[in-house]
């Protein structure tokens, strides 16, 4: 099978990606894991990309000899919440989990209008597309919005998205009965690169329901991890 036989681009032009991984260690064990927060972006193209790349960078004024202006991105914040973590099989590679995926955005439009935000429709709204990757069979999904304003009356929509399921995880075990174990939600945007960049929340980290843990007769879980990659691809090419 060739490259050529596949529309990469019109597949995997871009994605955005948001992991936030957990720690887990077998039985008595615990870790101590310092907070880790790295981005790293990545970007792949032919010599024939790069060179157009190159071009259309250099050629920025307009015929009348004005710069042409860069439609901006959307900052979004995010947040992911473990909210429960059931059966961890890890014979099937995957675990079973609640979990929550928020995120947030500027809504200028609607700054000061506390009133008429109730009667706002969301249908056709401006929203990030969240998904989750690596969703295992059927999960359940429900999305809420709501809009909430600073002291200054700014406008900040507010999208929660609750995913119940099965999530893949590649198990690493082999140092039984030691073993350590991440666990790790992918949360990425249907929007393009150039449309929405994916910010961690920082006023509202990712978290871990410690108090639903259901497999704790099994695996001791670590509380002090939250390990926070960035992913940006502009092209992928492998196959």
């Amino acid at each position: 099978m060739n490259l050529s036989d596949f529309d990469i681009e019109g597949i995997v032009e871009n994605i955005n990606k948001a992991l936030v991984n957990f720690n887990i260690q077998h039985e008595k064990y615990m870790l101590t894991l310092e907070k880790l927060c790295q981005k790293n972006c990545a970007k792949n193209g032919s010599a024939d990309t790069v060179a157009s790349n190159t071009e259309n960078k250099t050629n920025e004024l307009t015929n009348a000899g004005r710069p042409v202006k860069e439609k901006s991105k959307m900052k979004v914040k995010i947040k992911i919440a473990f909210l429960k973590i059931g059966v961890i099989d890890t014979i099937k590679n995957k675990f079973n989990a609640e979990v929550l995926v928020t995120t947030k955005w500027r809504k200028p439009e609607v700054d000061g209008k506390k009133k008429e935000v109730k009667l706002l429709s969301w249908e056709g709204q401006w929203t990030p597309s969240m998904v989750i990757s690596n969703i295992v069979g059927e999960v359940k999904v429900t999305t809420s919005y709501n809009v909430i304003f600073d002291n200054s009356g700014r406008a900040v929509a507010c999208e929660t998205k609750k995913f119940v399921g099965h999530f893949f995880e590649n198990m690493e075990l082999y140092d039984f009965p030691f073993d350590k174990q991440d666990l790790t939600i992918c949360a990425s945007s249907e929007k393009t690169v150039d449309e929405l960049e994916l910010i961690e929340d920082e006023n509202d980290p990712c978290v871990l329901n410690l108090k639903a843990f259901s497999a704790e007769q099994e695996w001791a879980l670590n509380d002090n991890l939250n390990k926070w990659n960035k992913l940006s691809f502009d092209y992928i090419y492998q196959i």
